[in-house]
Parts: C-alpha cells; structure tokens; sequence
C-alpha cells in the first residue's frame, strides 16, 4: 500500500526549483531478500561513518592552521546587528576563509573523490552500494559540514552503521537531444566541442516496470549476478490509496530520484521506497473547486490555533483549535510515562556499564556523566524497552502529521486560500518550552497551512510585522497590553462583549491591508466587521474547540440591528448558544437562545465539525 510522504529528503539540485512530491510504497522481500537489503544499510552506514571521520579530521585540521587563525582575524565588517557595512572586507575575509578550506580538502568535490576511494578500497562495500548511491550519500555528509562552516549548524556526529535506515539512489538522467545550432555556435565560439547526444539513464537504485507489476531494482555494480529485485506492493483498483498511486506511477517521465528506508513497525523490519516525483502532491478531484474567497486571518500560539473569514464586511466563519482540560491531562500523563521509559533505560545503561560513568556532584560512583572512550554494552531488556519507547514516538509522529495535514486541508478548503498571520518566531518558543511544544507543533501547521494554500491557487500564508500588536489592539482603535493569562478581549474604550482574544485577534488579521513594509490595520473596516455581529460566531467556535461556525447570510440584516442595541443590555449576559439539529442559534443581545425559525434579534450560526481539537 502507499502513502504520501511527510518530507522530501533528496530533491536532485537541478530541479529545486520545480514541484516535488514523494510516495511512500511498501516492498515485499523475502528473508533472502531482506538480509540483501539489511547488508546493503550496514555498508552504506560504514561509508557514512567513514566519510564523517574524514570530514571531522580535515575540520580539526582546518582549526588549527594559521592560515584560519589568520583569516579570523580580518575585520568581518559587520555590525552589532549582523549588517554588511564593509563589503570590500567582507569579501577579502570570505576569500581568505575559502581558501584555507580548499586547502584542507574541505568541499564537496573532495568528499565525492574521497567516497569513491572508499568505496573501491573495500569490496564488500562495493558489492553492496551502487557509486551513485555513494555519491549522494558524499552530498547529504557534506551538507552537514556545510551547514556547520557556514550556518552555524553544530558539529556533525557519528552514527553506529547498524542505526542507518536510508540508502538514497542517484537521480533520473532524462537524456538530451542532438546540440541546437546556438548551442553549437557557442561552444565553438569557446573552442570546446558540442554537447553530445545521450539516451535516458537510470542507474544504481532504480524502479522498473515488470510483467508482474513495479519492482524496485538495486545494482551495486556490473555484474548481473549482485542484482537484487524486490516486489512493490501495489493497491488494487477500488482501493482508497489507487488514484493516489496512479497520479504517480502513470507518470514514469516525472520520476526523479528514489531511496531505500527500513521502519521499525510494532517490533518488525519495514522496507519502503520513496519515489520522489516531479509532480504537486495528489488532491482528490474537485477538493479546491469551492474554495472560499474569504480573506482569513490567522493567530498562532504555542498550543492553539485560531483562524477567522472575513468576506463581504462581515464574519463568514470562525475556527478556535485548542487542547482541552482532558487532553491537556492525557499529554502529562503521556509525557510522565515516557519520562519514566527514559529514565528507566538510563539505569539499565549504567547498571551494566558501570565503569563507564563517573561520580556525581555527591561523591557517589556511576552516576556521574558518560566517560569517553568507553564503549556501552545493551542488554536485551534494554534493547526491547528502547525500542518500544522509538515505536511508541514513531506512532505520535505520524498522528502528528495525520492531524496537521486535515486541519490545513479544513481551514483552507472551508474557510479561505487568503490568508494573513503575525510574522512571529517558534524559536524563542522552542526555547523556552523545549521538545514539549511537538504537541502541538506550531511551526510545522503553519507551514502546512501555506502549502495547501499555494496548492488550491492562493497566496498563501501573508505575514505581517508584529509591532501592528494585533493581540492588545481592540477592533475600535485603542490598544491595551495584555497579559499572557489573560485569555479574553474586552475594551473599556468600546465596551465591546468579551471574546476569546486569539479569535479576536485572528479578526484584526483579516482587516489588515497593505503591503510590504507598509501594512496597516483598517480600523473603520475592522469596526463595521464587528457590527454585523461578529461576536456571535467567534463566541461559539471558543466555546466548541475544532468546530468551524458560520454566520448565516439571510439573516444578516437581523445582525446588524442586534449589534446596534445599547451597551449596557449587551453585556449583561453572554450570548448563550444552543444546538438545533445541525445549526447553532445564538442571540446578538444576548438575552438568551432565540430558535431560528422564531422572529428575534439573533444571529444564526452553522457550524460542522472538521478537526480534533488536540
């Protein structure tokens, strides 16, 4: 069976710039075919840790040369804040720097000769990784390297061959026709010869196409002999994942690269390739036919999302995705539970590796830090625990990414592709909170939002500078800071009926206009919004967590004239909402339910439930 893939690991650089998308199928090898597959990880990890060692010794070389030293000591022209002010020095450094890096064999055409030298220096390795293969395994070593000389990026570490679950293959040569004339011309012009005709190449990990359906081919070398061909497992036509596979396998052309990764399943291997395509990732037809054109505004918090739809001068819909009381406990006790597997195979390490810790701040023996040089010994109980632990991460990963997916594909196919969100950082969040935010992920829904957005023809996900202080502005103009609990909206200025403040923020967002650097928010806009009756809706997607309400059209008129009555009746009493089948009523005034097919000031609301609120 097959599944969309979450990330795309290996995108070939040639076309970066295209649409990619990645299907995950599953092989079926037999026990035969399995250790074939298992021996080939193990030598493409050896080859990994190899190059790493190489890598790190030319850094440390590299660190103690005086022609670094020399090159540190250049002015950066930079300033405090990061800004080139000296361009000419800037330069000079940056050639200096460069130069002591070539010279220590430190860039990516010395990592793909020394990874083909280590490859033909040991046979068994030969037998078992194709050269491509061991070529883009020489491009994603040196993209750590290169994020840690030039990013900042930590210093890359070595991992146990037998811990390595990814075999990538080369990408698809597409061929080329005869040379154009202007091709020609050209290289003549530079005394070179043409470019010469050449036919569509795939080799080393490859799929090809069999009488008996898709087998996923692995070519370590020339001879025949050391082919190994494992079966795809397909779907069937009726199955839900069969138009999926179709959008992509029907497209050989489109393919581009594929690799081998092995899953720990419930305490099982799992074999699967990952077919990289030059394709959008498959949609269900007419998913983005009735798109809303709403303009929604968004607010992001560390666990909660609220989104609103302004259209036409008033609230089309609201949505508030929030952890509730329930959850919030359940995710303790999960996390208790997980802190206590963790620190239960921390004893187990160190009750079998005693010589291998050191004394703690007290004096006591063995539980003190790791001593290096020390190679750790597992037990078996060991190993079953930490891998129940991986499968027990794996499974919250993929609900993760399951529950991400549907409440991007919610807000926009429901709510709107136009979007506009504060320009604010996960960073200082990730900070503060650590691991514990991936229970909600903030970062990764927000980048899902965008992307499902471009993908039915929107513009995405707008940001917008956070010093327009969205959160303490009031609809009305006047601006209150607020504290992080205080959790509701309400204006002394306007006197407006008090809302949840994320919703009343994701408000303010979908009346912001302008562009970049001069966005502003329309502050006469944002009050006519809010006199239709606009705290109807946002009041009943707070007080229904992952439910999207809406403001029905045909009684907008009866809105507007409920918004209008005195202050003073308004807040008496919040708008009480009440179910009526598939529609939620609630009265603008606030003086209790009114049933919609009754005569009344209300302002009638539709609602359907899309997402978990967890």
């Amino acid at each position: 069976m097959s599944r969309p893939g979450g990330t795309i690991s290996c995108v070939p650089r040639s076309d970066t710039g295209a649409d990619h998308s990645v299907l995950v199928l599953d092989l079926r090898p037999s026990p035969a075919q399995a250790h074939r597959l298992d021996q080939a990880l193990v030598a493409a990890g050896n080859l990994r840790r190899a190059l790493t060692r190489f890598g790190l010794a030319r850094l440390r070389d590299l660190h103690q040369s005086p022609e670094w030293r020399a090159a540190r000591a250049l002015p950066t022209g930079l300033d405090a804040k990061g800004k080139v002010v000296d361009a000419p020095a800037r330069k000079a450094r940056n050639e200096a720097l460069n130069a002591a890096r070539t010279t220590r064999r430190l860039s990516e055409r010395d990592f793909e000769m020394v990874v083909l030298e280590l490859r033909r220096e040991s046979h068994w390795i030969a037998e078992h990784v194709p050269s491509s293969s061991a070529l883009a395994i020489s491009h994603e070593v040196w993209e750590v390297f290169e994020r840690h000389l030039f990013a900042g990026g930590g210093l890359p570490r070595i991992r146990p061959p037998r811990l390595v679950t990814h075999l990538p293959g080369s990408s698809r040569d597409e061929g080329r026709g005869p040379a154009t004339p202007t091709e020609t011309e050209r290289a003549l012009a530079r005394d070179k010869n043409p470019p010469q005709e050449r036919r569509p190449k795939w080799a080393g990990l490859t799929l090809q196409q069999r009488e008996g359906g898709l087998v996923l081919r692995l070519s370590p070398s020339r001879d025949r002999g050391r082919r190994l061909e494992v079966t795809v497992v397909l779907s069937e036509p009726g199955d839900p994942d069969y138009e999926r596979e179709r959008h992509y396998l029907d497209r050989p052309d489109a393919w581009r690269t594929v690799s081998l990764e092995r899953r720990v399943v419930r305490g099982r291997p799992r074999y699967e390739a990952h077919l990289v395509a030059r394709l959008a990732p498959y949609r269900a037809p007419g998913l983005y036919d009735a798109v809303p054109s709403a303009r929604v505004g968004l607010d992001l918090g560390v666990s909660s999302l609220a989104a609103v739809a302004v259209e036409d001068g008033r609230v089309a819909a609201a949505l508030l995705v929030t952890p509730t009381n329930a959850q919030r406990e359940a995710e303790r006790a999960r996390a208790l539970k997980h802190r206590r597997a963790q620190r239960a195979l921390d004893r187990s390490r160190r009750t079998t590796n005693p010589e291998a810790f050191g004394a703690d701040a007290k004096g006591r023996p063995h539980r003190g830090s790791y001593l290096p040089g020390h190679r750790l010994t597992k037990s078996q109980s060991y190993r079953t625990r930490a891998a129940r632990l991986a499968d027990e991460d794996r499974r919250r990963a993929a609900e993760r990414t399951r529950r991400r997916n549907e409440l991007a594909r919610a807000v926009v196919t429901e709510m709107g592709a136009n979007l506009v969100a504060e320009d604010v950082s996960v960073r200082p969040w990730q900070k503060r909170w650590g691991r514990s935010i991936l229970s909600f992920a903030p970062g990764e829904i927000q980048g899902a939002i965008d992307t499902e957005a471009k993908r039915a023809g929107g513009p995405g996900v707008t940001r917008v500078p956070t010093s327009l202080a969205l959160t303490a502005t009031c609809h009305c103009g006047s601006r209150t800071a607020k504290s992080l609990s205080q959790r509701t909206h309400h204006c002394r200025v306007c006197g407006n009926t008090p809302v949840q403040r994320d919703l009343h923020s994701a408000l303010l967002a979908g009346c912001v206009r302008g562009g970049a650097p001069t966005f502003y928010l329309d502050v006469p806009y944002a009050t006519r919004v809010w006199a239709t009756g606009a705290e109807g809706p946002l009041t009943a997607a707070s007080r229904r967590p992952g439910v999207i309400s809406r403001q029905s059209s045909k009684r907008r008129a009866s809105a507007q004239s409920g918004a209008r009555r005195d202050r003073s009746s308004r807040r008496s009493t919040d708008p009480l909402v009440d179910l009526d089948g598939d529609r939620v009523v609630t009265s603008g005034g606030g003086r209790g339910p009114c049933r919609e097919d009754s005569p009344g000031t209300g302002s009638p609301l539709t609602e359907r439930v899309l997402v978990s609120p967890g």
